[in-house]
Order: structure tokens, then C-alpha cells, then sequence
């Protein structure tokens, strides 16, 4: 299961850089969201020597991608600087929201981000373009540049798989938070 785990991760960073120069180049921060099946995989517990595979299995497929992207000779000079800014610190692109992280000392941060101010995460001055959930994202949150979903967790009910997808069908925002119609050609492309 760790080891699909890990292709989903691997695949859906491969599936984020795919879109997201051309989306930064139109002004539209692209954001991927990860449906998980534990939070203690994400989000370390203290009281354990359990490693949190899933925070681990994405860094290092990020690191590891974030390399080949930077590699390119091709790379807009602004998404290259937009990418190397966070290239030292990979914890800056991923956060994780879940019922236990409004107890965990430094995550409120992230959680009032994530929930509360959308213009800011949809910001490229926001590093954060990851989000990891278990259920509380599914029901009362969307986000307009959710381009990349990754369920990690096992369900066989239609409606929580519709609820998920749900998360990210939107129609996206720019830098200036105008969406962007679906009658833009080159956006539906």
C-alpha cells in the first residue's frame, strides 16, 4: 500500500508541474489536493516513533521533480524564481489540515490559509500550493485552482468520491481573483 502510495504522490507532483508554468504564465496559481486515509502519515505524532510516510514520500518526489523542472532551459525566468524560492525549504509548498492540527502548536497558520484566506493562498506570493486533508476539506470548502486531486484513501461511496472531485471543479481565478471564463480558448485548453 506504501509503495502505491507512493506512485499516486510521485504521479500527482508529475500532473501539478505539467500544468502549472503555463497556469503561472496566465496569472493562475494551480493547487493540488491529497485525500489521505491516516493523519498520522502527514502529520507527525509526537508520542510516536512513527514516521509520517506520506510528508516524507512527498518531499522527496518534490525534491526530486522540483530538480528536473529547475533543470530545463526553457523555464520562464519569473516560474524559475517562483520554483528556486522554495527549493531549500520544500515544508513551504505542503500543509496539512485536519481536525488534529487545530491542537498542533504551529499549524494555525495554515489552517486559517487554507480556510479562511483564499485570496492569499490563490496568491503567488503564497508558497503554499499542496494541500493534504483526511475528511474536513470534503464538505463546505472548495477552491477555484485545485487542478490536481489525489485520493490516497479507499472509499467505495460515490458520494464521498463526488464530494472530493468536487473540491476543485470550479471554474479557476486569476492574480487579479477575476475567473477566468470558460470562453477563454487557450485556458480551456
Amino acid at each position: 500500500a506504501d509503495e502505491v502510495q507512493s506512485l499516486l504522490v510521485a504521479r500527482t507532483i508529475d500532473n501539478h508541474f505539467e500544468r502549472e508554468e503555463a497556469l503561472f504564465k496566465r496569472g493562475i496559481k494551480a493547487i493540488s489536493l491529497f485525500f489521505i486515509d491516516a493523519v498520522y502519515k502527514y502529520l507527525p505524532e509526537v508520542s510516536s516513533q512513527r514516521p509520517a510516510v506520506l510528508r516524507e514520500t512527498f518531499e522527496r518526489h518534490y525534491r526530486a521533480q522540483l530538480q528536473a523542472v529547475l533543470a530545463k532551459d526553457d523555464l520562464d525566468p519569473a516560474y524559475r524564481a517562483y520554483l528556486v524560492r522554495t527549493a531549500e525549504d520544500v515544508g513551504r509548498v505542503h500543509k496539512g489540515y485536519f481536525a488534529r492540527s487545530h491542537s498542533e502548536k504551529g499549524e494555525e497558520e495554515a489552517i486559517k490559509l487554507i480556510l479562511q484566506e483564499k485570496e492569499k493562498l490563490l496568491s503567488f506570493d503564497t508558497d503554499l500550493r499542496f494541500i493534504f486533508s483526511m475528511w474536513a476539506l470534503q464538505e463546505g470548502w472548495d477552491n477555484p485552482n485545485v487542478f490536481t486531486l489525489c485520493k490516497l484513501a479507499p472509499s467505495d461511496s460515490r458520494i464521498t468520491k463526488l464530494q472530493q472531485i468536487g473540491r476543485g471543479l470550479r471554474l479557476a481565478v486569476n492574480q487579479q481573483l477575476e475567473r477566468v471564463s470558460v470562453a477563454d480558448a487557450a485556458f480551456d485548453e
